[in-house]
């Protein structure tokens, strides 16, 4: 949520020591897989398209581990813990049921699909 961010910044700027570190984040760490997979089951849209891993890591190494199944280990204890922020949203798949979505078979104007490297 956007508003998580902003009311982060702010509350960073505010109250926060000089130089302090936060990480803005909700409270169930996700791979980049569930999120696209929970976002296109609720908007009805087709999966990615995947490349295996193979062809993709000689050409873009950083790509292919971020888009693969890398977890950051963040938290967002300090925030809440120093500034008293928290997030809107728990997790990634309640702020995700917030977004009205349009009606399936609907067309909306999209970019084209990413390509995710796959797991082979």
């Amino acid at each position: 949520d956007v508003s998580d961010a902003a009311r982060a910044v702010v509350a960073a700027l505010e109250r926060a020591p000089a130089g302090r570190v936060y990480n803005v984040v909700d409270d169930a760490p996700v791979e980049l897989r569930e999120y696209v997979a929970e976002l296109v089951r609720l908007a009805h849209a087709p999966p990615p398209r995947t490349l295996p891993r193979w062809l993709v890591q000689p050409f873009a190494p950083f790509a292919a581990t971020f888009l693969g199944r890398t977890r950051l280990p963040v938290s967002n204890a300090r925030i809440r813990r120093e500034l008293g922020w928290a997030p809107v949203f728990r997790t990634y798949r309640d702020a995700l049921a917030a977004v009205r979505f349009p009606r399936p078979g609907a067309l909306v104007p999209m970019g084209p699909a990413p390509v995710l490297p796959d797991q082979a």
